[in-house]
C-alpha cells in the first residue's frame, strides 16, 4: 500500500487559539453551530500489540484535496492495555487513507454505543454530536499566525493540529477539517433571536 503525497506536516509549533483575545471575542459574537448527521456511523477497533509496531497516522485534507499529516502516534503497551480505541469516518480521504483518531475506553463509553473488537466495526454515537465555533476565514488564519489557508494550533490535550480555511475552529480550541465538516456535518441556522 503506497502512502499519499503529503502537502505538509505539523511543526509542533502552534498557538492556543482560545488565548487570542480577538478569537475569543469572535467566538462570543460570531460563533455558529454544526451538527453531525445522525446517519453517520464511525468505524472503530481496539488497538492491539501490532499498533506498537507501526504508528497511527492521522491524515486530513483541505477543500482542494491537499493531504496533510496531523498526528503520528505510537502506542505504548500500557496505553493498549488500558483500552485505546481507534475511530475513523466511513469514507477514505484519499485512496485507502482515512481520517482516523483515537479515544480512551472512558471517552468511548461516554460517547458511543457498542463494544469494539480488534477488527473494524461500525458504531453510532450515543447522542447528537454538536460543534460550536467559528467558520474559518482567511482573517482567522491570519489571527492564528498561519498562511496559505492553514494554521497550526495547540489543542487542550497537547501537541498541535491543523486548522484550515473553510473548516471550523471549535469553541474548545480544536478544529474540524473542511472536507470532514462538509461530508459529515450540517450547519444549524440561527433563530430569529440570533441564537
Amino acid at each position: 500500500m503506497s502512502l499519499p503525497t503529503v502537502e505538509a506536516q505539523l511543526t509542533g509549533i502552534g498557538v492556543v487559539a482560545i488565548e487570542n483575545p480577538t478569537i475569543l471575542k469572535l467566538l462570543d459574537t460570531s460563533s455558529v453551530w454544526y451538527q453531525r448527521s445522525t446517519r453517520v456511523v464511525v468505524g472503530a477497533r481496539r488497538t492491539t500489540v501490532k499498533d506498537m509496531e507501526s504508528p497511527l497516522i492521522t491524515y486530513v485534507t483541505d477543500l482542494r484535496k491537499n493531504i496533510f499529516i496531523e498526528t503520528i502516534k505510537t502506542f505504548s503497551k500500557a496505553e493498549i492495555e488500558s483500552g485505546v480505541i481507534i475511530l475513523r469516518y466511513p469514507d477514505p480521504i484519499c485512496g485507502q487513507q482515512y481520517n482516523e483518531w483515537y479515544v480512551t475506553e472512558k471517552e468511548w463509553k461516554e460517547k458511543y454505543e457498542g463494544n469494539p473488537g480488534e477488527a473494524w466495526g461500525e458504531y453510532k454515537a450515543k447522542g447528537v454530536v454538536m460543534k460550536n465555533g467559528l467558520d474559518v476565514t482567511p482573517e482567522i488564519i491570519g489571527l492564528l499566525g498561519g498562511k496559505n489557508g492553514r494554521a497550526e494550533i495547540i489543542p487542550s490535550w497537547g501537541g498541535t493540529m491543523w486548522v484550515f480555511e473553510d473548516g471550523l475552529l471549535t469553541k474548545d480550541g480544536t478544529a474540524i477539517a473542511p472536507r470532514i465538516l462538509a461530508n459529515y456535518y450540517f450547519r444549524i441556522p440561527k433563530t430569529s433571536d440570533g441564537k
